[in-house]
């Protein structure tokens, strides 16, 4: 009896109320935005230099010269259009992206006229979101364009494949609109002839800087 009446004296007094009274839970910080997600298209315009190098093979017993090798360069403004989408999980973000671009790399070299007037990609996407606003990425994929090459009226014109590897960095200026820069590598093979024993091969390897422009839904 002596117990149950200290209990209840306890309970009685203010601050042992105070005490049990229920605090309120704190608030839980909410999780940020997918900032990065979902699907993006815009403009890009930049500078761009090729190779157009060209290698002769003579298989022929009595060929002077087994194997030639020759190479000119050239360079010129281009612009285009790219579209995309992305996916992130966490800071990380994954996404794929195609682009095509006009260019006015031409070049004349000794009658040979060599020209890339447009070319394309069609790359994965990987990069880290440090922030809200900030994306840095790699890329790589598929490259494609139209070369041609050729002396006088012998112009060889074809379509080409071939790869590219990369890299860039975009920033939000608004949730919707993004800002960045971007550095391509394209390497393809360009047209190719034969006649008999003796092969003519090109390969149009093509270094690339441009700004880019995005509007994300």
């Amino acid at each position: 009896m002596r117990k149950l009446l200290l209990l209840t004296a306890l309970l009685a007094t203010p601050a042992f109320a105070a005490d049990l009274q229920v605090r309120p839970l704190k608030a839980v910080t909410p999780i940020p935005a997918c900032s990065w997600c979902g699907l993006y298209f815009g403009a890009n315009a930049g500078y761009g230099g090729a190779d157009f190098i060209a290698d002769f093979n003579d298989s022929s017993p009595d060929a002077d010269f087994k194997t030639l090798s020759a190479k000119h360069s050239a360079n010129s403004l281009l612009g285009g259009a790219h579209i995309g989408y992305n996916y992130q999980l966490g800071l990380i973000v994954l996404g794929a992206e195609t682009d095509i671009s006009m260019t006015g790399i031409k070049s004349n070299v000794n009658g040979v006229e060599s020209t890339l007037p447009w070319l394309g990609t069609t790359r994965l996407r990987a990069g880290i979101a440090p922030t809200e606003y900030l994306l840095v990425y790699a890329t790589g994929g598929a490259a494609y364009g139209h070369v041609k090459a050729g002396i006088g009226p012998d112009v060889f014109t074809t379509p080409t494949v071939g790869w590219v590897l990369g890299g860039g960095a975009e920033y939000k200026l608004t949730p919707n609109l993004g800002l960045g820069a971007e550095y391509l590598h394209v390497d393809l093979d360009g047209p190719s002839v034969t006649n008999g024993l003796q092969t003519l091969g090109t390969r149009v390897p093509v270094d690339i800087v441009r700004g880019r422009l995005s509007y994300y839904f």
